[in-house]
């Protein structure tokens, strides 16, 4: 009973949906690499919060008239460059020189933030409200600070405050994906990115943002002329045709799809999201030979990144190019250690070759451990306890498998076989029919029905 890949192992040939993939899309913006799963939900998290806080900076400079503003300088000059140890000791040694200039409370306090120490920066922008509650940075800070606090209606309070106060096109990019982000509000967030644009008409962020949220609402027509009328660097305009590829992929539109991404990297050669979206798209085309030529493309331009290991270890796995598969998923496991697919897979392969099995049943807890949530990782570990003919242990696996969301005819089936194999017939056939209640094909559906018993 084989099967070409064990089903958390298929490739991707149907992303998530345009919701989901928009805001990929952010993140790919925002992070420069694609997350490893689908954002099916989205709450303010570190992820959320690198996207939302990651590209502006709220503090402005100011004259250097004194040592406490030069000092204060200093500390901005390093939150721009990303800094944030220097612009945190910058920021203290300025407060030290005078307790109660409020931009370095303020500037202290987003550096906090952005070091997820949540509750010191609150009390920071607490004191700098009450010196300065008219103050467009300390209210953009105020508002950050609530949002990493999940207090969403607070910080919307405090992002609203902070408009009225002047603030400039950043601050609006920054409130647009906050909408877009954390509170999924595509047609509030379309505003704050139009407000961006009216300050800066060459915004990149903010034409990118109204696009993206126009997609998310099915404006498909209006989203596509805002990505095309992006201007700036290479880069930029690389995003917006990127973004246009999972649109396309999202109509069904494949060789749209195909055309945008290429476009992405002629206009930007190290965009490493378009490659690894091209080679996903060559790779469901069964088109192995492009799909990993970009896979390795990324591997150069990002060499510790897991994924173009994982998907390129899909496809030789597919093609029963099994010790390279296996090469793959161990260099994925190399660049990170948490690649729960990369190990499933692993276990899966030598479960199915009945080779290296102490290493299969490490392999597979260890995916188990990562995502214990995932039934066909459990189905993996509990097959990899028959191949090691642990048949109690591999039931008590399947069992547990079996009744995880959602369910899978398949885990049934693999459970109804090791019944079979321990000789619970009985069981065996309650298996089968119960798999096949839930689907009539399925990798084993055919064995399935020759298992159950005819009346």
């Amino acid at each position: 009973m084989a099967r070409d890949l064990p089903p958390a192992a298929r490739l991707p040939g149907a992303l998530p949906g345009l919701a989901g993939r928009v805001l990929h899309a952010l993140a790919d913006i925002r992070l420069g690499a694609v997350p490893p799963a689908p954002l099916s939900r989205i709450a303010i998290s570190a992820l959320v919060c690198a996207l939302l806080f990651g590209d502006s900076v709220p503090i402005v400079k100011v004259k250097p008239r004194t040592p406490v503003q030069a000092r204060f300088n200093e500390g901005v000059a390093s939150l721009e460059k990303g800094d944030l140890n220097r612009a945190e000791e910058a920021f203290r040694d300025s407060r030290r020189l005078d307790s109660a200039f409020v931009p370095a409370i303020a500037g202290l306090a987003a550096v906090l933030v952005k070091q997820g120490k949540v509750d010191e920066a609150a009390v920071n922008i607490r004191e700098a409200l009450a010196r300065a509650p008219k103050n467009f940075s300390v209210q953009w800070v105020w508002a950050r600070c609530l949002a990493a606090q999940k207090k969403m209606a607070e910080a919307e309070s405090a992002y609203r405050s902070a408009a009225a106060l002047a603030p400039p096109a950043d601050f609006f990019v920054e409130f647009g994906d906050f909408y877009l982000l954390a509170l999924r509000n595509s047609r509030l967030a379309a505003g704050q990115y139009r407000a961006a644009l009216a300050l800066d008409p060459q915004k990149a962020a903010a034409r990118q943002g109204l696009g993206t949220a126009l997609a998310a609402t099915g404006n498909m027509q209006q989203a596509q002329a805002e990505f095309r009328q992006v201007s700036g660097s290479g880069a930029d305009q690389s995003v917006s045709s990127y973004i246009l590829g999972l649109q396309y992929l999202d109509q069904g539109q494949t060789s749209k799809a195909l055309e945008a991404f290429t476009e992405a990297l002629r206009l930007h050669g190290s965009h490493v999201p378009a490659y690894l979206a091209r080679g996903d798209l060559y790779a469901s085309r069964g088109d192995d030979r492009r799909a990993l030529a970009d896979y390795a493309a990324v591997v150069r331009l990002s060499p510790r990144n897991p994924l173009p290991h994982v998907r390129a270890g899909m496809v030789y796995q597919r093609a029963n190019r099994l010790d390279l598969a296996e090469q793959e998923y161990l260099a994925a496991t190399r660049a990170d250690s948490r690649q729960a697919q990369a190990y499933n897979n692993l276990a899966w392969m030598a479960a199915e070759r009945r080779t290296r099995l102490d290493e299969a049943l490490a392999w597979a807890r260890k995916a188990v451990a990562l995502e214990p949530g995932n039934p066909q990782f459990h189905d993996t570990l509990g097959w990899t306890h028959r191949a090691r003919g642990e048949l109690d242990a591999a039931i008590s696996v399947l069992q547990h498998a079996s009744i995880l969301k959602p369910r899978q005819p398949e885990i049934l089936y693999h459970l109804g076989v090791v019944y079979g194999e321990h000789g619970r017939t009985r069981e065996m056939a309650a298996a089968m029919k119960e798999a096949l209640s839930l689907s009539q094909n399925f990798p084993g559906a055919e064995d399935a029905r020759r298992r159950v018993p005819v009346r």
